[in-house]
């Protein structure tokens, strides 16, 4: 995979879903900036996903 050019750390990942599955997770992004009081944003919450994600699979290869 290229790396990113010099200053620049982030790169952007895009991809399909169906359509009721994109209302259910924006749902569930308000959901819980409302339980948390503060505003979450799908690409926090997205990164936060991944990284978790990222995490398991790095402990099941251990």
């Amino acid at each position: 995979m290229p790396e990113p050019a010099a200053g620049d750390d982030q790169v952007q990942i895009s991809f399909r879903v169906p359509y009721e599955l994109k209302m259910r997770f924006e749902q569930a992004v308000l959901y819980r900036s409302v339980r948390e009081r503060r505003k979450v944003t799908a690409t926090a919450a997205l990164i936060e996903q991944v990284e978790a994600f990222i995490e398991h699979e790095e402990r099941q290869r251990a």
